[in-house]
């Protein structure tokens, strides 16, 4: 593991994010905070992991929908929320697509990371959670 500055690690990734949703006509909205967090990982996986999820949420979005991407710490962990246009948390959300999901989920939990899923005020919303590093809040 390597213990990283996680929104220099988001902002090393979100010119190519930014540049593949563009390519698919979708609209991606990023929201870092300004505070520096430390994360215990290794920042290539994580790179990854974030990556994927927003790439398998973009692949069954219609072009013209909008995605975003917000990053914060919560309850104790440093979190990465993906939030989709539709209200159906089971539609095409990582953990949901059985040739791949697998593979996605054990790409974050290898790294301590979980995958969650929740309806947020009518859309869906994949949430990456990963460890901070020890004593860094």
């Amino acid at each position: 593991m390597c213990i990283r500055d996680r929104n220099k690690a988001l902002k090393e990734i979100c010119d190519v994010l930014l540049q593949d949703a563009g390519y698919r006509g979708i609209h991606l909205g990023i929201k870092l905070p300004n505070t520096s967090q430390m994360i215990d990982i290794s920042p290539l996986g994580f790179q990854v992991a974030v990556l994927y999820g927003v790439e398998q949420i973009i692949d069954g979005m219609k072009q013209g929908d909008r995605v975003d991407l917000e990053a914060e710490v919560r309850e104790g962990r440093f979190q990465v929320s993906i939030i989709g246009p539709y209200p159906d948390c089971s539609l095409h959300l990582p953990m949901e697509k059985p040739a791949t999901g697998g593979l996605y989920r054990e790409i974050v939990e290898e790294l301590g990371g979980q995958i969650l899923k929740q309806p947020v005020q009518g859309k869906s919303t994949v949430i990456l959670a990963f460890p901070l590093a020890c004593g860094k809040k």
